[in-house]
């Protein structure tokens, strides 16, 4: 699995690595550029292509890691739930550079997980975050803005999808994540959204990162749907 955190580092993940790693799955948390006020706008598709690469990566080292290359999951939390449905809905796209990281290795993953994330390319700092407001004229802006909706291009996923939200949470995640099924149910995708009762933001993990009584429910839920659609060898 490969892990990819929100607004932090990959610190964050070490509940979930420390609980895959108990059930003998292994895991690869992995870094992904956070804007800053420095950084160079736009962002995208940048930190959108970390997360493909790390998917390159491992499929293209699968035999020395002793790894399945057809079971590579990419699991999100918050912005990178957000980053992560990019990696589902667009497999080897050409819009993105993720191809000159690995050249003829493929970014798709085998399915995805996402944890209260938002998944219609909306952002604080949108203007930023694709190079202008979204009432641009520039049609490069445009296509940033357009190709960063995951929930429009849900018929691209490139395999099953489980959802994880609380009903506490933002209304506006909420709806995300909900549209995000619907999309997916629509395409005919195998799509699961677990709706947590009284979750609010970030229910799974406390501070340190260790996982909170509600995250570990939810980590059984994410090891028995994973279990169900990649039965052990």
């Amino acid at each position: 699995l490969v892990l990819v955190h929100g607004e932090g580092n990959r610190k964050q993940m070490r509940g979930w690595a420390d609980f895959y790693a108990e059930q003998g799955y292994p895991t690869f948390a992995i870094d992904v550029l956070i804007a800053k006020p420095s950084t160079p706008s736009p962002v995208y598709p940048k930190p959108e292509t970390d997360v493909k690469a790390a998917v390159q990566y491992l499929r293209g080292r699968a035999g020395a890691l002793a790894l399945d290359p057809d079971r590579i999951v990419v699991q999100g939390f918050a912005t990178g739930a957000a980053l992560g449905s990019q990696t589902e809905i667009t497999p080897n796209d050409p819009f993105f550079d993720a191809p000159a990281h690995y050249p003829n290795v493929s970014d798709a993953p085998a399915a995805f997980i996402g944890f209260y994330g938002r998944y219609d390319g909306h952002r604080s700092d949108q203007a930023k975050y694709y190079g202008g407001a979204p009432d641009s004229t520039d049609p490069q802006v445009q296509a940033r803005y357009a190709e960063a909706d995951s929930i429009a291009h849900a018929a691209g996923a490139a395999g099953p999808t489980l959802l994880f939200q609380g009903d506490a949470d933002s209304p506006e995640l909420v709806a995300s994540a909900t549209a995000f099924r619907d999309a997916l149910q629509g395409a005919g995708k195998d799509v699961t959204l677990s709706v947590v009762p009284g979750a609010g933001s970030r229910f799974d993990r406390e501070t340190s990162g260790a996982l909170t009584p509600a995250g570990k429910q939810a980590a059984q839920e994410v090891l028995d749907w994973l279990t169900a659609r990649f039965p052990p060898a």
